[in-house]
């Protein structure tokens, strides 16, 4: 079998229209922000150890709004899936790639239409795609787009698929409590990324993933004052069942960083001179600043796309590289660290050389 590269295609993103600004929250929230703050994790107490994370925070710890500045708020009369196939029909217009060439879908939704039915096959039917195509849901939230692309590159390479469809939404606003601290890290988005065959020496140059499920109580999706979803009597909210180990996790986010990208460049057999784009997950303003310092590649563009659009879940990396390819920090041949955790915990990062 010949080898095959595999690169992204194109990217394609959709953020709702309505804008939710911090002048949207009462007074009484701010007025309780000093008692609340310390059951939010993004606020909490943590151990000296964790001495990056709390000095990188600092600036932020007088700020009710954690730096964020607005949020997208998904129309209510839509469904996630909605914005999953706008982002879906961007990325295939601007591959030039036709609906039936997709063999396969892969999609990762944060808060889907349905519990209990994923995604997938709805925007599958909505994109009007040909039976044939597989379809896949990946539910590793945050951290999706890493393992979807392995999925998708490993279906290439063995010759089943000629290009692959992934998909990428968070619907925070359909879960969040706007009472609660936590609420305004959450925004809306959608995603999508044509994958398939490029040239030789770009696409895909190597990955690493890591799981630690000691921290599975730590982010979660629970009814309002704790238990387990099926439990549930009213609406399902982010929240920790685990304060403590939530901190914990905090304190290790540099280190996990550290050692993905460490794990990736010797895979790729790069040097971290020739990175020259980092596109990093943004569950907090400050997250971004904790990986890249602890893996050493402060140096190069990252876009902040947090204070605009808040934490979209999945949607961080694709959007983070759609700001780069128009702003012209991503051009052909320039390399990429991709990087992102989620609640489990589990985290991967991938470096990938773009053009077609």
């Amino acid at each position: 079998m010949p080898h095959i590269n595999v690169g992204i295609l194109s990217i394609g993103t959709h953020l709702p229209t309505r804008i939710r600004l911090n002048s949207e929250w009462p007074a009484s929230f701010l007025e309780r922000f000093g008692d609340r703050k310390k059951s939010d994790i993004t606020t909490a107490q943590l151990p000296a150890s964790a001495s990056l994370a709390l000095s990188l925070r600092a600036k932020y710890e007088a700020d009710p709004f954690r730096g964020s500045i607005q949020r997208r708020v998904l129309e209510p009369s839509l469904e996630p899936s909605d914005m999953e196939v706008a982002a879906a029909r961007q990325a295939l217009d601007r591959a030039n790639v036709h609906p039936d060439e997709i063999d396969l879908v892969i999609v990762s939704t944060s808060v889907p239409d349905l519990l209990g039915s994923g995604n997938a096959s709805v925007v599958h039917h909505k994109l009007g795609l040909k039976p044939a195509t597989m379809v896949l849901n990946l539910d590793n939230v945050c951290n999706s787009v890493v393992p979807g692309l392995v999925q998708a590159a490993g279906a290439i390479k063995l010759g089943h698929v000629r290009k692959a469809l992934l998909v990428q939404s968070a619907a925070f606003s359909r879960i969040v409590d706007y009472n609660e601290p936590g609420s305004v890290n959450f925004g809306d988005a959608a995603s999508a990324m044509v994958v398939g065959p490029v040239a030789p020496e770009r696409g895909i140059l190597g990955w690493s993933s890591f799981n630690d499920g000691s921290f599975h109580r730590a982010v979660c999706m629970s009814p309002a004052g704790g238990g387990t979803w099926f439990d549930a009597h009213g609406r399902l909210v982010p929240a920790s069942l685990d304060l403590e180990s939530a901190k914990r996790m905090i304190g290790l986010f540099g280190s996990w960083a550290q050692t993905s990208i460490d794990a990736t460049l010797a895979d790729a057999g790069i040097e971290r001179s020739q990175v020259g784009f980092f596109a990093c997950h943004q569950p907090t303003v400050w997250f971004k600043d904790i990986c890249a310092n602890a893996a050493g590649i402060t140096e190069i563009p990252s876009p902040a796309i947090f204070p605009m659009v808040g934490g979209v879940g999945p949607s961080n990396l694709p959007i983070a590289i759609d700001v780069g390819v128009h702003d012209r920090s991503i051009v052909d041949d320039t390399v990429l660290i991709l990087y992102a955790m989620g609640s489990g915990a589990h985290w991967a990062s991938m470096a990938l050389r773009w053009g077609s």
